[in-house]
């Protein structure tokens, strides 16, 4: 990587988004259009990112790339939970995310019959395949939902709903954080940026955002997970230990992934991860679902300074040299990758 003095390169396979232009010429950075030629490579929104990586040509030496081979495994809702059960047992991966069946198993669908026979719910049905809430549907009667085809209900994830939901003004709560990831060599390193936005359902009614919209907070709400905890006072202090104990978790439950993963092992990569919680009235943190290329331009014009300052910390921690940032983001734990 150029030092940061000497201007240095990005490229995009179709370009990126405005706020991360404006981070990337703030840092002194020019867009290439050489897709053989640049210091950082980083992936559209619009394209798969394993077939991206794929066809990525061979890095320079010095460069870094916006992107962590093997990491679907986290945005991989079916993947994660299997993962997270062998690490953990299925009594420990249920403290963490919301507890989960893989429908096509005959073992996991007759647990699931005899679970739902005891009442419960709402229901998630998930269809892995699709990202940014798209195939998710809610119900209280699973069972009916579920495709016939075995290999259709392969793509399928069903997962019980949190029940009590923190609401505020009526409003049920989820948050949204971020996580960096940087892999060089065999080693792995997360970060998570201490500050986090408060998303708002439309009303005590929905169970999630859909649209624009329904970012929009209460009159007089807090947007921010540092404004929340202050309002919500002493017992809402451990929820960031609560989060960050659950990306470990998570992390730790991938890291045969991503050990195995055989692409860009000499080069240096990280990635941005939007990770969404959601709180119950205990307020303790369920994890619901890891995003990868999450969203960088603001929904509200009071979010862009935060957006474009978790952009130069990814950057940063993720060894882009000449950029400055990372300081509000917490170290949460460093790990030696399994041998493939």
């Amino acid at each position: 990587m150029p030092s940061p003095a000497d201007p240095w390169t990005w490229f995009a396979p179709e370009g990126l988004s405005a706020t991360w232009r404006e981070v990337l010429q703030g840092a002194g950075a020019q867009g290439s259009e050489d897709p053989n030629r640049w210091d950082l490579w980083l992936p559209s929104r619009g394209l798969a990112l394993d077939r991206q990586l794929r066809e990525l040509p061979p890095p320079r030496p010095g460069s870094v790339v916006g992107a962590l081979p093997g990491a679907g495994v986290l945005a991989d809702k079916r993947l994660l939970w299997v993962r997270l059960v062998l690490a953990l047992g299925r009594t420990g991966a249920a403290r963490i995310a919301p507890q989960a069946w893989l429908p096509e198993l005959p073992r996991d669908l007759d647990a699931l019959r005899a679970h739902a026979a005891r009442g419960g719910g709402p229901w998630v049905l998930k269809d892995v395949r699709r990202q940014r809430r798209e195939g998710v549907r809610l119900t209280d009667d699973p069972l009916s939902l579920l495709p016939a085809d075995p290999a259709e209900r392969r793509r399928m994830l069903v997962q019980e709903g949190v029940r009590d939901v923190l609401s505020i003004d009526g409003h049920r709560t989820s948050l949204r954080v971020w996580l960096v990831l940087r892999r060089e060599g065999r080693g792995l390193t997360a970060w998570r940026h201490r500050e986090g936005l408060v998303v708002y359902a439309p009303s005590k009614d929905d169970w999630m955002t859909r649209t624009t919209a329904d970012w929009l907070a209460p009159v007089g709400a807090p947007r921010r997970l540092s404004g929340l905890i202050r309002g919500l006072g002493a017992p809402a202090r451990a929820v960031p230990a609560a989060i960050d104990a659950a990306l470990r978790a998570a992390c730790g439950a991938a890291l045969r992934d991503l050990g195995k993963a055989e692409a860009l092992r000499s080069t240096p990569c990280f990635e941005l991860f939007g990770v969404d919680f959601v709180l119950d009235a205990s307020l303790h943190p369920w994890l619901v679902e890891f995003n990868r290329k999450p969203r960088t331009a603001p929904r509200e014009p009071d979010e862009a300074p935060l957006r474009a300052e978790i952009l130069r910390g990814a950057l940063a921690l993720g060894g882009v040299g000449g950029v400055e940032g990372g300081e509000n983001c917490c170290e949460l734990g460093r790990w030696r990758l399994p041998d493939g």
